[in-house]
């Protein structure tokens, strides 16, 4: 019986390995037009498609040149100051506290005199798939005139071993923009694009997207929102 057991459940996983090839035929990276490096305005929605709107947060998503994998945005308003979400935002260590699915998370080098820093961060993945891992580059900027606070995120490829049994994510291209409305009041905007490496069917996107990208910015919110977890940095201008 612990012979027959096996062998459905050996099938089984031979089954799941196709099916994902299969899934991902049309799926892989595509080298038909340059990697788009430019992120468009985050104010502006004309090319998103809305997935999701739901509890003041909506989301969205879009196609993005030289790659088959979406691009990504989130828009919500914070009651929250921008000093407050740019401290919680900094602390990389509480990542996995509020962030769906994120396995571990810690600074790889400090900030430095222009606010930028190196981050490691993993995600996990359900089985069959591979967690994934990148080590990300982030500079912290914000404009005198309109008190609009940027964060850039960009891969910073192999400044750390790779780890046995992760699949590091070969692109990363996003920001996170804070928008004063108020001194507690922000409205936030995520956008980017991952190229998460490997076989990931299409169907598996649109789940990720929906289940750990929407539950996170939710989870965001909250965070910033509790009074517990209230933080200020000093040379940040809050409105």
């Amino acid at each position: 019986m612990s012979d027959l057991i096996n062998s459905c459940l050996t099938l089984f996983a031979d089954f799941l390995v196709v099916t994902l090839f299969i899934f991902s035929a049309g799926f892989v990276h595509s080298e038909e037009k340059s990697y788009g490096t430019e992120l468009p305005d985050a104010l502006d929605d004309n090319g998103w498609e809305l997935m999701i709107d739901e509890a003041g947060t909506q989301i969205y998503k879009r196609d993005w040149p030289g790659s088959s994998f979406v691009a990504v945005k989130a828009v919500q308003m914070v009651e929250s100051s921008v000093s407050n979400i740019l401290a919680n935002y900094s602390d990389i260590d509480a990542f996995p506290d509020w962030v769906e699915d994120m396995e571990d998370a810690y600074l790889v080098e400090p900030f430095d005199e222009t606010r930028s820093r190196k981050v490691y961060m993993r995600m996990g993945l359900p089985w069959p798939l591979q967690d994934r891992d990148m080590v990300a580059g982030q500079q912290l900027t914000q404009d005198s005139q309109t008190k609009v606070v940027r964060i850039r995120e960009w891969n910073e490829g192999e400044t750390l071993p790779k780890n046995e049994g992760v699949m590091r994510i070969p692109r990363l291209n996003s920001e996170v923009v804070l928008y004063p409305e108020s001194k507690t009041l922000t409205k936030m905007i995520w956008q980017g694009h991952n190229e998460p490496g490997g076989l990931i069917p299409p169907f598996l996107v649109n789940w990720l997207i929906e289940n750990v990208f929407y539950k996170s910015m939710k989870s965001m919110k909250d965070r910033y929102e509790d009074p517990a977890f209230h933080k200020e940095l000093d040379w940040v201008i809050d409105y």
